[in-house]
Order: structure tokens, then sequence, then C-alpha cells
């Protein structure tokens, strides 16, 4: 665990090669492995509840092509996301007030990428802030792509940890990062280039990339300074966990 307390190995929507996404089971199974953080997506129902979900809809997940903006909280003991995972027993979707009481049971840590599926920043963000100001402010980063859904969150809860998530610093960004008062920069492992992470290292901004599954390429990046790594697979790092 480093001083920021962001452990070096971080279990990608749980552990995703090994546990179906974004599911309790996987987060279980992310500990049994040795992982301390998870990184997990949010995103809302139609009636405002937020889950523990990636896409806009059931789809890739359940074969369902149904929007989540058509479902309420009533819908989820129906909806299975085990189903793709071979072997899996039926698997609900979770709420994140469901996902954030097994965390604080297993004493695990969360990055919360907030996902951008169009609906207005400022209301995906009030229906999340009151359910994660009760976690442990040391225990979470929330992260996002969309500055104006950080922004919103910057000024409902100023004193919790904000990531911008990039493939690529745009020209402005030492005053976007200011402006913002963002905590951590979440990079695709694959962009990042030795020039960008000394300027974000200079920053005392932690840089976490994802989503790594090459061991190689983990460690090295782990060697020049990148202070956490996102993985679907933690098996391979078992030596930084």
């Amino acid at each position: 665990m480093l001083e920021s307390g962001i452990p070096r190995i971080i279990g990608h929507r749980g552990v995703r090669k090994l546990a179906p996404e974004n599911s309790l089971s996987g987060v279980r199974e992310a500990a049994r492995q040795g992982a301390r953080w998870v990184e997990l997506d949010v995103t809302l129902l139609g009636d405002g509840t937020p889950v523990i979900h990636h896409d806009d809809d059931l789809a890739r997940l359940c074969g369902r092509p149904q929007p989540l903006r058509s479902l309420s909280l009533a819908d989820l003991p129906r909806i299975d996301i085990g189903s793709h995972y071979r072997d899996s027993p039926p698997e609900p979707l979770p709420t994140l007030t469901e996902m954030l009481a097994l965390l604080d049971e297993l004493e695990m840590g969360l990055n919360l990428e907030v996902k951008d599926h169009g609906e207005d920043p400022r209301y995906v963000i009030q229906q999340i802030v009151p359910i994660i100001e009760r976690f442990d402010p040391e225990r979470l980063i929330l992260s996002s792509f969309s500055s104006e859904q950080l922004r919103q969150c910057q000024l409902l809860l100023p004193d919790l940890r904000r990531g911008l998530i990039t493939a690529r610093l745009p020209p402005d960004w030492p005053l976007l990062l200011e402006n913002l008062g963002i905590y951590s920069v979440h990079y695709r492992w694959q962009a990042l280039r030795d020039k960008e992470l000394a300027l974000l290292t200079a920053t005392g901004r932690p840089v976490i990339c994802w989503t790594v599954n090459n061991r190689i390429a983990g460690e090295r990046l782990l060697r020049k300074g990148v202070t956490a790594i996102i993985t679907d697979d933690p098996r391979p790092f078992s030596r930084f966990l």
C-alpha cells in the first residue's frame, strides 16, 4: 500500500477474467485473490437508482437489448448478469448501496467510475452523492471521462478524491486538473508515454493505468513510476499484492 492509500494492483470491474464483471461475486473473488481495491462502474436506472453496470443496456451481459433507462429498482430481481459467464450461478445486478455494503464488509477500497450515457451530469451526481458520502473517503476515488461530471462532484462533495480518465492529455491539462481539483489521472496504458508520465508525476498526482493484462507491461509501468495498474486478473501481479 502506497502513502496515497492506493494499492499497486486494482481489480478491473471486480476481476472480470475470473468472475462476472461488476458483480458482488466478482468483488468477493477479487478479495480472495488478494486485491485490496477494485474498479467498478456506476450508472443509473430510469428511476434514478445507481447500479453497478458498465453499459447503457443489458445486451452484452444478459442478451437483452433493453436500455437501463427503461428499468427501475423493482426490475432488478429478474436480471441475471452472470448468464454470460461460464459456470456462473445466477448473479443479480447490484445497486451501488449493496456494493458499498459488501466493500465495507471486506474492508476494500473502490475506484468508482461514473459512466456518461448522455444523462444530465448534475442529475447523475446528485443520485450518487448521498450514497457514496457514507463510504470511507480514504478508500474511495470517483473517476470519470466527463469533466462536467467531475465538476458537479466537486460542487456537491468537494472533499471527495476525484480522478480524470483519459487516453490523451488535452492541451490545457494543467489548468483543467487544477480547476477541477483532480486528485489522480487514470490513463490508458498503451497511450502513456514517458514524457507524459514525468509531467504528471511532477504534479504529485497519482497516475493509475487501465486496463493492464500483460505482466511484463504492468511491471514496466510500475517500475517507471505509475502509482497503480487496473487489471482483469491480479494473479500475474501477485508479488505486488
